[in-house]
């Protein structure tokens, strides 16, 4: 094709004027073809070897700051993802004295079970190991994480928490009743819960029974709010007729063909957590196999919010006794929380026998929240179409290199919120480099076709008109000898 192109070249003034001009346009379109080829060729040859390559091109192409490094590990036969920091997360327990509960029987477990969830392993020791194996890959990444678990015992403390601070996981241990302080009313309070997790990135756990439903006031005042508690809840977040009722016709103290843990919770969480059920036996959180129906919420209200399912009611599918969802108005708000949800407050193990469901009440719905903050990571390095680093592989792979740098400098802003702590600042800066790179386009190349056309039109024409003139000079002076 080259060789064909520079003979044409060459033998240009061979030529008519009109097969000249329409070699001209054909010498043109093969440079533009042999041009996009070659860059899209580099594009693949550079990214694209294969699915461990892909991960070490991201340590060394990618901006990482320093915060992760790729190690094989011969009995995993595969790559851990490490870092040598530390990421910190701090875990509120709110346990008021004079606060009961309406569907637990022990308090006491309730708060056990939270604090069991924050060792992750019995007596793991300050410093913990957390493994998360990313979506779609054999890959896991182990974290060296920094829990504190601080327990909300006085109203004042409780107050301030939720009006002043953010980036953290509060658990409400008093199952239905919502604790609210002195000069404030329901509504006003609830607003204030939406607040923190909206706009300071906060996790607010609910543990047992229906959200919201009832309310003990600070003067120790008691009244039952109904289903318009989390209804004011949710119409943050565009959803204000939202209930939690199970399917029609199931009980929910009953666990008559119960729902079961779904899969990625069990595949997810037993490889953290583990727990001293009783004096007897210990198991992992896996062994909490089966709930009761309980309170729960369901796709149909909540669709792609959820972040993960963790029991899923065999009887109608679309109804989770357990999950946690975004809490934000759309899936592309940079501001969002979480919220997660444990209608449940019965467990059972795989022979369908009861086990410490006030304990377990506590250990899931933690274990399940500390999870989700840590699993942000996955925004930045999984695949499965969900990633920023996927996408950026991708737009590199077609050749659409614009915008790229735009995306590969939010991917460093959501690194550095990882690394500092702030992991659902990091999903949302993932998710933003994902969406650059998904829009990133070809470079427009009509400016060097223009140049291209005119480096060789402007010499054929200057040819062709002397050529021209040439003949019609050549006529006149035989016209004249004759």
């Amino acid at each position: 094709m080259v060789k064909s192109a520079i003979y044409c070249v060459v033998n240009l003034n061979k030529l008519s004027w009109k097969v000249t001009l329409v070699a001209s346009i054909l010498i043109v379109m093969w440079l533009k073809v042999l041009l996009t080829r070659r860059r899209i060729t580099h594009q693949v040859n550079r990214t694209w070897l294969n699915s461990w390559a892909v991960f070490r091109v991201v340590a060394e192409d990618y901006p990482s700051n320093g915060l992760f490094k790729f190690v094989w590990d011969d009995t995993l036969s595969g790559y851990y993802l490490l870092s040598d920091k530390v990421f910190p997360l701090k875990v509120c327990v709110l346990s008021l004295p004079d606060v009961g509960n309406y569907r637990i029987s022990s308090h006491f477990d309730v708060v056990e079970g939270v604090r069991q969830a924050c060792e992750i392993y019995p007596n793991s020791g300050e410093v913990k190991e957390l493994l998360l194996p990313l979506w779609f890959t054999d890959l896991v990444v182990k974290l060296n994480v920094n829990i504190s678990c601080v327990m909300i015992d006085n109203w004042e403390t409780y107050k301030a928490l939720v009006e002043s601070d953010n980036n953290t996981i509060i658990v409400n241990t008093h199952d239905e009743y919502l604790p609210v302080p002195e000069d404030y009313g329901k509504e006003e309070w609830t607003d204030n819960i939406a607040d923190f997790m909206l706009n300071r990135w906060g996790t607010w756990v609910h543990a047992g029974g229906y959200p919201f439903y009832r309310v003990w006031y600070q003067n120790g005042t008691v009244e039952e709010w109904g289903e318009k508690g989390f209804q004011q809840l949710m119409n943050h977040v565009g959803k204000p007729n939202v209930t939690c009722y199970p399917a029609q016709g199931i009980d929910p103290n009953q666990g008559h063909n119960p729902p079961v843990m779904t899969l990625e919770a069990g595949q997810h969480l037993s490889l953290n957590w583990w727990t001293t059920m009783d004096s007897q036996r210990g198991g992992s959180i896996a062994d909490f196999h089966y709930s009761n129906h309980g309170y729960p919420i369901s796709s149909k209200d909540f669709d792609a919010g959820f972040s993960i399912f963790q029991w899923t009611d065999k009887d109608a599918g679309t109804y989770y006794a357990g999950a946690t969802v975004r809490f934000s108005p759309n899936s592309t708000s940079f501001n969002f929380g979480l919220y997660l949800h444990l209608g449940a407050w019965k467990f059972f193990g795989g022979s369908k026998e009861e086990l410490p469901s006030d304990l377990g009440v506590g250990f899931i719905s933690t274990a399940v929240a500390i999870f989700c903050e840590y699993f942000t990571v996955d925004r930045i390095y999984g695949k499965g179409g969900n990633s920023a680093t996927e996408a950026i592989q991708k737009a590199e792979r077609e050749g659409r290199i614009n915008e790229l740098r735009e995306a590969k400098a939010l991917l460093q802003n959501a690194l550095d919120a990882y690394a500092s702590g702030n992991y659902k600042i990091a999903s949302a800066y993932a998710d933003q480099a994902k969406l650059a790179a998904e829009n990133g386009t070809a470079p427009d190349t009509t400016l060097q076709t223009v140049a291209i056309i005119a480096t060789i039109t402007i010499p054929l024409g200057v040819g062709a008109y002397y050529k021209i003139n040439n003949k019609k000079n050549k006529q006149k002076r035989v016209e004249k000898d004759a």
